[in-house]
């Protein structure tokens, strides 16, 4: 992701790449039996289905963080100040010790969640590839293969 920071020097703004090579989210669902009303059809709700847990509220509130909220120095977890906008301060904590800064100094971030659970081949016979979005990359192999060949 894309994280602005703001130096406490001069008040000057930086852009930084940020990356995060760690499990940090996950987008829970539903076992499939548990679902009455898989057989109707899931009718996906992005705002509601699709957001990534952090972390607990117990274990968050047991290891609470001094970090500060973006913007401030809120002890309530919420952001203050001029530049303040709502981000939960454990995610500006993490942000900041990537990037070797404090999490006062963001302003605002861009970031985007993907799978980081690498391929790994399985089966009894190791004959099987565990994969995610395989059969997306397959085909777009395949594809460019075909045409490729097509033009030789």
């Amino acid at each position: 992701g894309r994280v602005v920071l703001k130096s406490p020097a001069d008040g000057s703004l930086t852009t930084k790449l940020v990356r995060i090579d760690r499990p940090i989210m996950r987008i829970p669902s539903l076992a499939i039996h548990l679902q009455r009303g898989v057989n109707d059809g899931l009718k996906v709700n992005f705002q509601q289905h699709m957001s990534p847990v952090l972390a607990t509220s117990i274990k968050n509130e047991l290891n609470s963080s001094p970090a500060p909220a973006a913007g401030g120095d809120a002890k309530d977890g919420k952001s203050s100040g001029p530049n303040a906008f709502q981000q939960h301060p454990l995610l500006l904590t993490l942000l900041a010790q990537e990037l070797g800064t404090e999490a006062s100094q963001i302003i605002d971030f861009e970031l985007q969640v993907c799978d980081t659970q690498p391929s790994a081949i399985g089966g009894a016979m190791e004959e099987l590839v565990f994969s995610g979005r395989l059969d997306n990359l397959a085909h777009c192999f395949i594809s460019l293969r075909a045409l490729t060949d097509s033009l030789g």
